[in-house]
Protein backbone atom coordinates (compact mmCIF):
# COMPACT_ATOMS: atom_id res chain seq x y z
CA UNK A 1 0.00 0.00 0.00
CA UNK A 2 1.72 3.00 -0.98
CA UNK A 3 1.74 6.16 1.28
CA UNK A 4 0.47 9.32 0.49
CA UNK A 5 0.76 12.88 2.03
CA UNK A 6 -3.19 14.57 2.45
CA UNK A 7 -3.23 17.45 0.55
CA UNK A 8 -3.70 20.63 2.95
CA UNK A 9 -4.94 23.83 0.99
CA UNK A 10 -7.82 24.95 -0.18
CA UNK A 11 -6.38 26.00 -3.54
CA UNK A 12 -5.08 22.46 -4.28
CA UNK A 13 -7.85 20.65 -2.94
CA UNK A 14 -10.05 22.23 -5.34
CA UNK A 15 -8.29 22.02 -8.36
CA UNK A 16 -7.99 18.14 -7.35
CA UNK A 17 -12.26 17.92 -7.37
CA UNK A 18 -12.07 20.31 -10.68
CA UNK A 19 -9.97 17.61 -12.30
CA UNK A 20 -12.22 15.00 -11.19
CA UNK A 21 -15.29 16.29 -12.19
CA UNK A 22 -14.19 17.51 -15.42
CA UNK A 23 -12.80 13.57 -16.03
CA UNK A 24 -15.70 12.34 -15.33
CA UNK A 25 -18.34 15.30 -17.65
CA UNK A 26 -15.76 13.99 -20.31
CA UNK A 27 -16.43 10.61 -19.45
CA UNK A 28 -20.42 11.04 -19.68
CA UNK A 29 -19.82 13.26 -22.83
CA UNK A 30 -17.17 10.61 -24.47
CA UNK A 31 -20.77 7.95 -24.01
CA UNK A 32 -23.41 10.37 -25.05
CA UNK A 33 -21.38 11.04 -28.45
CA UNK A 34 -20.35 7.40 -29.01
CA UNK A 35 -24.39 6.50 -28.07
CA UNK A 36 -26.42 7.22 -31.02
CA UNK A 37 -24.10 4.72 -33.36
CA UNK A 38 -24.02 1.56 -30.86
CA UNK A 39 -26.42 -0.93 -30.63
CA UNK A 40 -28.77 -2.26 -28.14
CA UNK A 41 -25.73 -4.89 -26.55
CA UNK A 42 -23.12 -2.36 -26.75
CA UNK A 43 -24.92 0.34 -25.47
CA UNK A 44 -25.11 -1.69 -22.18
CA UNK A 45 -21.63 -2.56 -22.06
CA UNK A 46 -21.14 1.09 -22.68
CA UNK A 47 -23.26 2.02 -19.92
CA UNK A 48 -21.95 -0.31 -17.78
CA UNK A 49 -18.28 0.73 -18.82
CA UNK A 50 -19.16 4.60 -18.10
CA UNK A 51 -20.61 3.47 -14.87
CA UNK A 52 -17.42 1.89 -13.49
CA UNK A 53 -15.04 4.46 -14.93
CA UNK A 54 -17.12 7.10 -13.25
CA UNK A 55 -16.74 5.06 -10.07
CA UNK A 56 -13.20 4.32 -10.22
CA UNK A 57 -12.39 8.62 -11.06
CA UNK A 58 -14.66 9.96 -7.90
CA UNK A 59 -13.61 6.79 -5.27
CA UNK A 60 -9.51 7.81 -5.93
CA UNK A 61 -10.37 11.54 -5.31
CA UNK A 62 -12.70 10.83 -2.32
CA UNK A 63 -9.84 8.92 -0.74
CA UNK A 64 -6.89 11.07 -1.78
CA UNK A 65 -8.49 14.54 -0.35
CA UNK A 66 -9.32 12.18 3.14
CA UNK A 67 -10.90 14.19 5.71
CA UNK A 68 -14.76 14.91 5.07
CA UNK A 69 -14.64 13.69 1.80
CA UNK A 70 -13.93 10.25 2.76
CA UNK A 71 -16.51 10.72 5.48
CA UNK A 72 -18.81 11.66 3.01
CA UNK A 73 -17.70 8.31 0.69
CA UNK A 74 -18.57 6.14 3.52
CA UNK A 75 -22.05 7.83 3.80
CA UNK A 76 -23.04 7.64 0.32
CA UNK A 77 -22.09 3.72 -0.03
CA UNK A 78 -24.74 3.35 2.70
CA UNK A 79 -27.34 4.90 0.09
CA UNK A 80 -27.51 1.72 -1.69
CA UNK A 81 -30.42 2.16 -4.20
CA UNK A 82 -29.71 5.96 -4.95
CA UNK A 83 -25.79 5.31 -6.06
CA UNK A 84 -24.90 3.08 -9.72
CA UNK A 85 -23.66 -0.39 -8.41
CA UNK A 86 -20.06 -0.17 -9.43
CA UNK A 87 -19.79 3.15 -7.48
CA UNK A 88 -21.10 1.91 -4.66
CA UNK A 89 -18.97 -0.91 -4.55
CA UNK A 90 -15.63 0.81 -4.87
CA UNK A 91 -16.60 3.25 -1.85
CA UNK A 92 -17.13 0.73 0.03
CA UNK A 93 -13.36 0.56 0.02
CA UNK A 94 -13.60 3.72 1.81
CA UNK A 95 -14.43 1.74 5.24
CA UNK A 96 -10.66 0.40 5.77
CA UNK A 97 -8.51 0.40 2.71
CA UNK A 98 -7.24 3.85 2.07
CA UNK A 99 -3.71 4.80 1.35
CA UNK A 100 -1.87 5.85 4.42
CA UNK A 101 -0.48 9.03 5.86
CA UNK A 102 3.70 9.45 4.61
CA UNK A 103 5.28 7.62 8.35
CA UNK A 104 7.61 10.24 8.78
CA UNK A 105 4.12 12.43 9.33
CA UNK A 106 3.08 10.14 11.57
CA UNK A 107 6.08 10.12 13.95
CA UNK A 108 6.16 13.49 13.68
CA UNK A 109 2.64 13.54 14.99
CA UNK A 110 3.25 11.53 17.99
CA UNK A 111 6.82 13.05 19.01
CA UNK A 112 4.14 16.45 19.49
CA UNK A 113 1.98 14.80 21.66
CA UNK A 114 4.18 12.69 23.77
CA UNK A 115 7.40 14.70 23.40
CA UNK A 116 9.26 11.64 22.38
CA UNK A 117 9.38 9.06 20.01
CA UNK A 118 7.49 6.45 19.92
CA UNK A 119 9.68 3.41 19.73
CA UNK A 120 10.48 5.26 23.41
CA UNK A 121 7.15 5.88 24.58
CA UNK A 122 5.61 1.50 23.92
CA UNK A 123 7.54 -1.03 23.84
CA UNK A 124 6.27 -1.50 20.53
CA UNK A 125 5.08 0.26 17.88
CA UNK A 126 3.83 -0.42 14.37
CA UNK A 127 4.64 2.35 11.70
CA UNK A 128 2.65 0.86 8.60
CA UNK A 129 -1.14 1.80 9.78
CA UNK A 130 -3.20 -1.61 9.87
CA UNK A 131 -6.87 -0.07 9.41
CA UNK A 132 -7.93 3.84 8.42
CA UNK A 133 -10.59 5.43 9.92
CA UNK A 134 -12.46 8.67 8.15
CA UNK A 135 -10.68 11.20 10.01
CA UNK A 136 -7.19 8.97 11.03
CA UNK A 137 -5.83 5.96 11.09
CA UNK A 138 -4.79 3.25 12.93
CA UNK A 139 -1.78 1.54 14.22
CA UNK A 140 -0.59 -1.39 16.61
CA UNK A 141 0.94 -0.79 19.50
CA UNK A 142 1.98 -2.19 22.98
CA UNK A 143 2.44 -0.73 26.36
CA UNK A 144 4.83 -1.27 28.18
CA UNK A 145 3.56 -3.25 30.40
CA UNK A 146 2.30 -5.49 27.88
CA UNK A 147 -1.41 -4.45 26.93
CA UNK A 148 -2.02 -4.41 23.16
CA UNK A 149 -3.70 -1.56 21.86
CA UNK A 150 -5.08 0.39 18.52
CA UNK A 151 -3.42 3.91 18.12
CA UNK A 152 -5.77 6.08 16.63
CA UNK A 153 -3.99 9.21 14.64
CA UNK A 154 -6.12 12.06 13.27
CA UNK A 155 -5.22 13.45 10.12
CA UNK A 156 -3.37 17.09 10.74
CA UNK A 157 -5.10 19.62 9.54
CA UNK A 158 -8.75 18.13 9.34
CA UNK A 159 -10.93 20.98 11.24
CA UNK A 160 -9.49 23.36 8.71
CA UNK A 161 -11.23 21.52 5.92
CA UNK A 162 -14.31 20.52 7.13
CA UNK A 163 -16.37 23.24 5.28
CA UNK A 164 -14.51 23.38 2.29
CA UNK A 165 -14.49 19.55 1.33
CA UNK A 166 -18.26 19.74 1.94
CA UNK A 167 -18.43 22.01 -1.00
CA UNK A 168 -16.10 19.78 -3.05
CA UNK A 169 -17.93 16.72 -2.56
CA UNK A 170 -21.29 18.51 -3.84
CA UNK A 171 -19.00 19.12 -7.22
CA UNK A 172 -17.41 15.60 -7.12
CA UNK A 173 -21.29 14.04 -6.57
CA UNK A 174 -23.06 16.92 -8.85
CA UNK A 175 -22.98 14.36 -12.12
CA UNK A 176 -24.37 11.38 -10.39
CA UNK A 177 -28.29 11.46 -11.38
CA UNK A 178 -29.97 11.08 -8.07
CA UNK A 179 -27.68 14.35 -6.99
CA UNK A 180 -30.90 16.36 -5.30
CA UNK A 181 -31.59 13.39 -2.96
CA UNK A 182 -28.12 13.26 -1.95
CA UNK A 183 -27.32 16.73 -0.95
CA UNK A 184 -29.81 17.07 1.93
CA UNK A 185 -27.51 14.62 3.73
CA UNK A 186 -24.77 16.00 2.84
CA UNK A 187 -26.32 19.30 4.60
CA UNK A 188 -26.54 17.29 8.06
CA UNK A 189 -22.85 16.03 8.51
CA UNK A 190 -20.77 18.95 9.39
CA UNK A 191 -21.79 19.59 12.89
CA UNK A 192 -21.11 15.38 13.26
CA UNK A 193 -17.93 15.51 11.68
CA UNK A 194 -16.47 18.60 14.12
CA UNK A 195 -17.34 16.17 16.88
CA UNK A 196 -15.57 13.38 15.59
CA UNK A 197 -12.60 15.80 15.40
CA UNK A 198 -12.60 16.36 19.04
CA UNK A 199 -11.01 12.68 20.34
CA UNK A 200 -11.15 14.14 24.07
CA UNK A 201 -14.94 14.09 23.69
CA UNK A 202 -14.33 10.67 21.60
CA UNK A 203 -12.77 8.72 24.30
CA UNK A 204 -15.56 10.42 27.11
CA UNK A 205 -18.34 8.68 24.91
CA UNK A 206 -16.06 5.54 24.82
CA UNK A 207 -16.11 5.74 28.39
CA UNK A 208 -20.17 6.03 28.36
CA UNK A 209 -20.53 2.96 26.76
CA UNK A 210 -17.72 1.17 28.32
CA UNK A 211 -19.60 1.74 31.51
CA UNK A 212 -23.24 1.20 30.42
CA UNK A 213 -23.75 -1.17 27.43
CA UNK A 214 -23.85 -4.51 29.37
CA UNK A 215 -24.36 -7.13 27.34
CA UNK A 216 -23.01 -10.36 27.31
CA UNK A 217 -22.03 -10.59 23.18
CA UNK A 218 -20.63 -7.33 22.96
CA UNK A 219 -17.38 -5.78 23.55
CA UNK A 220 -16.53 -2.62 23.90
CA UNK A 221 -12.77 -1.47 24.24
CA UNK A 222 -11.22 0.00 27.40
CA UNK A 223 -9.61 3.24 27.34
CA UNK A 224 -5.96 4.30 27.73
CA UNK A 225 -6.10 7.49 28.81
CA UNK A 226 -2.61 8.20 29.13
CA UNK A 227 -1.88 7.97 25.54
CA UNK A 228 -4.34 9.97 24.53
CA UNK A 229 -5.01 13.52 23.54
CA UNK A 230 -7.04 15.22 20.99
CA UNK A 231 -5.76 14.34 18.18
CA UNK A 232 -4.66 10.61 19.30
CA UNK A 233 -6.77 8.20 21.24
CA UNK A 234 -5.59 4.96 22.03
CA UNK A 235 -7.97 1.71 23.26
CA UNK A 236 -7.85 -1.80 23.62
CA UNK A 237 -7.04 -3.80 20.34
CA UNK A 238 -9.77 -6.15 19.57
CA UNK A 239 -8.86 -9.31 17.68
CA UNK A 240 -11.17 -10.07 14.88
CA UNK A 241 -12.32 -8.71 11.51
CA UNK A 242 -14.07 -5.65 10.25
CA UNK A 243 -17.85 -6.73 9.47
CA UNK A 244 -17.74 -6.63 5.57
CA UNK A 245 -14.25 -8.31 5.82
CA UNK A 246 -16.06 -10.85 7.98
CA UNK A 247 -18.65 -11.39 5.51
CA UNK A 248 -16.18 -12.73 3.09
CA UNK A 249 -15.04 -15.21 5.02
CA UNK A 250 -18.48 -17.41 3.98
CA UNK A 251 -19.68 -17.72 7.75
CA UNK A 252 -22.80 -19.74 8.28
CA UNK A 253 -26.33 -18.35 8.34
CA UNK A 254 -26.89 -19.26 11.87
CA UNK A 255 -23.27 -16.88 12.68
CA UNK A 256 -24.76 -14.35 10.31
CA UNK A 257 -28.69 -13.94 12.21
CA UNK A 258 -26.56 -14.13 15.63
CA UNK A 259 -24.38 -11.06 14.55
CA UNK A 260 -26.69 -9.05 13.48
CA UNK A 261 -28.67 -9.98 16.74
CA UNK A 262 -26.14 -8.54 18.16
CA UNK A 263 -26.23 -5.67 16.46
CA UNK A 264 -29.53 -4.81 16.77
CA UNK A 265 -29.07 -5.50 20.56
CA UNK A 266 -26.49 -2.61 20.90
CA UNK A 267 -29.03 -0.06 18.97
CA UNK A 268 -32.37 -1.13 20.95
CA UNK A 269 -30.65 -1.01 24.31
CA UNK A 270 -28.88 2.06 23.83
CA UNK A 271 -32.07 4.19 22.41
CA UNK A 272 -34.50 2.54 24.94
CA UNK A 273 -32.02 2.37 28.12
CA UNK A 274 -28.96 4.57 27.25
CA UNK A 275 -30.91 7.35 25.44
CA UNK A 276 -28.12 7.70 23.36
CA UNK A 277 -26.96 5.63 20.17
CA UNK A 278 -23.86 4.91 18.42
CA UNK A 279 -24.85 6.59 15.24
CA UNK A 280 -22.46 5.29 12.37
CA UNK A 281 -23.48 2.08 11.29
CA UNK A 282 -20.03 2.05 9.03
CA UNK A 283 -19.35 -1.79 9.03
CA UNK A 284 -15.92 -1.15 9.72
CA UNK A 285 -16.73 -0.09 13.04
CA UNK A 286 -18.23 -3.41 14.15
CA UNK A 287 -15.29 -6.07 14.97
CA UNK A 288 -15.94 -10.04 14.23
CA UNK A 289 -14.14 -11.54 17.35
CA UNK A 290 -13.21 -15.35 16.98
CA UNK A 291 -16.11 -16.29 19.64
CA UNK A 292 -18.22 -14.25 17.42
CA UNK A 293 -18.83 -11.33 19.68
CA UNK A 294 -19.50 -7.62 18.28
CA UNK A 295 -16.33 -5.28 19.40
CA UNK A 296 -17.80 -1.91 19.02
CA UNK A 297 -15.09 0.81 18.11
CA UNK A 298 -14.68 4.40 16.78
CA UNK A 299 -17.03 6.43 19.55
CA UNK A 300 -16.94 9.70 17.68
CA UNK A 301 -20.23 9.93 15.72
CA UNK A 302 -22.82 9.48 19.43
CA UNK A 303 -26.18 10.97 18.93
CA UNK A 304 -27.76 11.64 22.69
CA UNK A 305 -31.61 12.33 22.79
CA UNK A 306 -34.17 13.59 25.28
CA UNK A 307 -35.84 11.53 27.34
CA UNK A 308 -39.60 12.92 25.98
CA UNK A 309 -38.04 12.24 22.46
CA UNK A 310 -37.64 9.03 22.65
CA UNK A 311 -40.96 8.20 25.06
CA UNK A 312 -42.96 9.76 21.87
CA UNK A 313 -40.79 7.89 19.48
CA UNK A 314 -41.23 4.46 21.40
CA UNK A 315 -45.07 5.14 21.40
CA UNK A 316 -44.97 5.99 17.72
CA UNK A 317 -43.37 2.50 17.22
CA UNK A 318 -45.83 0.80 19.29
CA UNK A 319 -49.07 2.48 17.70
CA UNK A 320 -47.89 1.52 13.95
CA UNK A 321 -49.97 -0.93 13.01
CA UNK A 322 -52.54 -0.39 16.44
CA UNK A 323 -54.24 3.05 16.41
CA UNK A 324 -54.21 5.32 13.23
CA UNK A 325 -55.60 8.38 15.02
CA UNK A 326 -53.05 7.59 17.77
CA UNK A 327 -50.07 7.70 15.09
CA UNK A 328 -51.32 11.04 13.69
CA UNK A 329 -51.46 12.90 17.11
CA UNK A 330 -47.95 11.47 17.82
CA UNK A 331 -46.80 13.21 14.97
CA UNK A 332 -47.82 16.58 16.71
CA UNK A 333 -46.57 15.58 20.00
CA UNK A 334 -43.20 15.45 18.20
CA UNK A 335 -43.40 18.71 16.41
CA UNK A 336 -43.31 17.56 13.36
CA UNK A 337 -45.07 20.23 11.20
CA UNK A 338 -44.48 24.22 10.59
CA UNK A 339 -47.48 25.97 13.07
CA UNK A 340 -48.33 28.07 9.84
CA UNK A 341 -49.70 24.65 7.65
CA UNK A 342 -53.57 24.39 5.95
CA UNK A 343 -55.58 21.25 6.75
CA UNK A 344 -55.41 20.55 3.10
CA UNK A 345 -51.40 20.34 3.38
CA UNK A 346 -50.94 18.62 6.16
CA UNK A 347 -53.39 15.66 5.32
CA UNK A 348 -51.80 14.82 2.32
CA UNK A 349 -48.26 14.50 4.32
CA UNK A 350 -50.14 12.41 6.34
CA UNK A 351 -51.53 10.47 3.73
CA UNK A 352 -48.24 9.62 2.51
CA UNK A 353 -46.78 9.43 5.98
CA UNK A 354 -49.38 6.94 6.85
CA UNK A 355 -48.79 4.52 3.37
CA UNK A 356 -44.95 4.91 5.14
CA UNK A 357 -46.45 3.74 8.19
CA UNK A 358 -47.55 0.79 6.46
CA UNK A 359 -44.39 -0.17 5.05
CA UNK A 360 -42.53 0.44 7.89
CA UNK A 361 -44.85 -2.16 9.70
CA UNK A 362 -44.07 -5.50 7.43
CA UNK A 363 -40.90 -5.49 9.88
CA UNK A 364 -42.88 -6.38 12.94
CA UNK A 365 -45.61 -8.35 11.14
CA UNK A 366 -44.26 -11.48 12.00
CA UNK A 367 -42.24 -12.47 14.81
CA UNK A 368 -39.19 -13.03 12.61
CA UNK A 369 -38.34 -11.25 9.52
CA UNK A 370 -36.20 -12.55 7.13
CA UNK A 371 -34.45 -10.12 5.16
CA UNK A 372 -33.48 -12.87 1.86
CA UNK A 373 -37.05 -13.22 1.09
CA UNK A 374 -38.10 -9.32 1.47
CA UNK A 375 -35.35 -8.22 -0.96
CA UNK A 376 -37.82 -5.33 -2.26
CA UNK A 377 -38.02 -3.67 1.23
CA UNK A 378 -36.36 -0.57 0.46
CA UNK A 379 -37.20 -0.55 -3.28
CA UNK A 380 -41.15 0.04 -1.94
CA UNK A 381 -41.09 3.48 -0.48
CA UNK A 382 -38.89 4.91 -2.50
CA UNK A 383 -41.50 6.73 -4.39
CA UNK A 384 -43.37 7.42 -1.34
CA UNK A 385 -40.16 9.22 -0.19
CA UNK A 386 -39.86 11.28 -3.08
CA UNK A 387 -43.45 12.41 -3.01
CA UNK A 388 -43.04 13.55 0.58
CA UNK A 389 -39.84 15.46 -0.17
CA UNK A 390 -41.90 17.88 -2.20
CA UNK A 391 -43.80 19.02 1.07
CA UNK A 392 -40.31 19.58 2.87
CA UNK A 393 -40.59 22.93 3.75
CA UNK A 394 -43.60 21.96 5.84
CA UNK A 395 -41.70 20.19 8.29
CA UNK A 396 -39.30 21.28 11.64
CA UNK A 397 -35.90 20.55 11.56
CA UNK A 398 -35.30 16.94 13.42
CA UNK A 399 -31.69 16.01 13.85
CA UNK A 400 -32.95 13.40 16.05
CA UNK A 401 -35.14 11.70 13.33
CA UNK A 402 -32.46 12.69 11.05
CA UNK A 403 -29.53 10.25 12.92
CA UNK A 404 -32.11 7.77 14.88
CA UNK A 405 -33.57 6.83 11.25
CA UNK A 406 -30.22 6.87 9.26
CA UNK A 407 -28.52 4.61 11.91
CA UNK A 408 -31.97 2.34 11.58
CA UNK A 409 -31.81 2.27 8.12
CA UNK A 410 -28.25 1.52 8.49
CA UNK A 411 -28.01 -1.42 9.94
CA UNK A 412 -31.30 -2.56 8.43
CA UNK A 413 -29.39 -2.28 4.94
CA UNK A 414 -26.25 -4.19 6.65
CA UNK A 415 -28.82 -7.17 7.08
CA UNK A 416 -30.21 -7.20 3.79
CA UNK A 417 -26.68 -7.75 2.77
CA UNK A 418 -26.35 -10.06 5.23
CA UNK A 419 -29.53 -11.88 3.93
CA UNK A 420 -30.16 -12.60 7.84
CA UNK A 421 -33.57 -13.40 9.92
CA UNK A 422 -33.93 -11.84 12.76
CA UNK A 423 -36.51 -10.48 15.53
CA UNK A 424 -37.25 -7.01 14.56
CA UNK A 425 -40.13 -6.94 17.57
CA UNK A 426 -38.71 -6.16 20.86
CA UNK A 427 -39.74 -5.64 24.22
CA UNK A 428 -39.52 -1.83 23.96
CA UNK A 429 -41.35 -1.48 20.89
CA UNK A 430 -44.04 -4.19 20.38
CA UNK A 431 -47.13 -4.87 22.44
CA UNK A 432 -47.78 -8.12 22.93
Amino acid sequence: MNEIRIPKGKFQRTVITAKTAGKVSGQVLTYLVKKPFLSKDNNIAAKKDLSEKNAETIFKSLTFLKGTALKIAQFLSMELEILPEALRKELEKSYNRVPPLNRAMVRKILKDVYEDNPESVFKCFEAKAFAAASLGQVHRAKTKEGHKIALKIQYPGIKNTIESDLKIVRTVVKPLPDYAFILPGLDEVEEKLMEETDYINEGKNLLFFKHHLKLKLIKVPALYEKYSSDVVIAMEYIKGLPLNEWIKTNPSIEEKNKIAESLFEIFIRSLYELKCIHADPNPGNFIITPDLKVGLIDFGCIKQFDPTFVDNYQKLNRTILRDKSEYFSLHNELNLFINDISEEVKNNIMHIMHKISIWYGRFYKKEWFDFKKNKDIFTEPQNLFKELSKYKKYFNSQPDFIYLDRTRYGLYRIFEKMEVKIKIRNTYEWDE
